[in-house]
């Protein structure tokens, strides 16, 4: 055994049985090549169906044809429809740009304001608990 003594008792397991190899740690934990919704929901979106458009087939992929009834939609008068496409079409890397112009003399001296409030309230909680 151990050189030093150790206590076993309540929450304290013997050394030697408490990491077994091959034995996970959580046993009852997630499956092994289970997806999770946002997996499920591209496997699903990328699964090939056949509409029939002008007495046609076309086999298109269900994002495909999810795509073309929601622009259906909007071009009819969907208000809903058309409001998510707008939305759907803005590029996601857009970022607002800031209403006021950065000034580094401002920042600086608003942050050396900050700083001394800071330091204000910390002296005052000091003083409150002696």
């Amino acid at each position: 055994m151990a050189s030093n003594p150790y206590e076993v008792g309540f929450a304290k397991p013997p050394r030697w049985t408490r990491f077994r190899k091959g034995v996970s740690g959580n046993p009852r934990g997630r499956p092994k090549g289970k997806c999770n919704l946002a997996t499920e929901l591209e496997k699903t979106l990328q699964e090939k169906i056949v509409l029939l458009q002008d007495g046609k087939r076309r086999v298109v992929t269900k994002r495909q044809a999810l795509i073309e009834q929601l622009v259906n939609k909007g071009i009819s008068g969907d208000l809903l429809a058309a409001r998510l496409l707008f939305t759907l079409d803005r590029p996601s890397d857009q970022t607002p740009e800031p209403t006021a112009p950065i000034n580094p003399e401002a920042d600086a001296l608003a942050i050396k304001h900050l700083v001394k409030r800071l330091k204000k309230i910390h002296i005052e909680e000091e003083n409150d608990e002696s």
